[in-house]
């Protein structure tokens, strides 16, 4: 019950977020992309009517490493958790708690990350997947080492 009132009280805390432009950045990496695939068959079976059976297996087991851009970042450096975006940059989907201390660069909100841990809790209005990963599990991106390759949805391609 406590991890379903810290995830509300993150959802409340969060600032208004504007849905991201047709040229924003964090649009490129969206499309085609099989991690983000992969992270939106999760969030629907979770929404479906067996949600609550497969948060029980996926509990249990490290979700694939996944895409996210940090919203924003709650309790300091040390020990932060912090909101991030998995499906699109800019809506809200998952919480991130560190399981030790964090020694990498500062996180602040708009850096881009590889995710790669397990499912603890979940919220369904709004949508939120309390994930707790080692840090170790963390890569910062830099932003042209994650758009390699990919193809940009919110670009029309040129002929």
């Amino acid at each position: 019950m406590r991890v379903i009132a810290f995830l509300a009280m993150l959802t409340m805390t969060l600032p208004a977020q504007r849905p991201p432009a047709k040229d924003d950045w964090n649009c490129v990496i969206r499309r085609g992309n099989p991690a983000v695939q992969m992270w939106r068959a999760i969030r629907e079976a979770l929404l479906g009517k067996s949600g609550d059976a497969y948060m029980a297996q996926i509990k249990t087991a490290t979700l694939p490493t996944m895409p996210a851009t940090i919203l924003a970042v709650f309790g300091g450096q040390q020990n932060p958790t912090f909101l991030v975006s998995v499906d699109d940059g800019g809506t809200p989907d998952a919480v991130v708690r560190l399981t030790g201390p964090w020694t990498g660069p500062a996180l602040q909100p708009g850096m881009e990350l590889d995710v790669d841990g397990a499912a603890v809790a979940l919220t369904r209005t709004p949508f939120r997947l309390l994930i707790d990963v080692a840090p170790a599990k963390i890569q910062v991106l830099e932003r042209s080492k994650r758009n390699e390759g990919t193809i940009c949805e919110c670009f029309p391609a040129r002929r």
